[in-house]
């Protein structure tokens, strides 16, 4: 994907809930910012062991969309409080 402010980037999956699973997520979300939410859902970060990439975003038509830096790496955070879903993707420059 060719981004205005990245490049060329591919997305790194980190983790995506949805339904119950993704209700403490969306209250974080929804209590304390996106910022906050990037940093709680990091804790499941366990792409050592392999994670997917892709070349698009994961993100769904109807989702919330924010793009962060935090600690030198960039990252997507997509939502979608209607639907009761949450993801979250290292940007990666390519």
């Amino acid at each position: 994907m060719e981004t205005k402010h990245y490049g060329k980037v591919d997305f790194r999956h980190i983790i995506f809930l949805q339904g119950d699973d993704a209700n403490l997520a969306l209250d974080v979300l929804d209590v304390f910012g996106e910022t906050k939410t990037i940093e709680m859902l990091l804790k499941y970060d366990t792409c050592d062991l392999g994670c997917r990439r892709t070349e698009q975003s994961p993100s769904g038509e109807s989702d919330t969309v924010h793009w962060q830096r935090l600690n030198n790496k960039a990252y997507e955070l997509a939502y979608n409080m209607k639907l009761g879903t949450i993801g979250l993707c290292e940007i990666i420059q390519v």
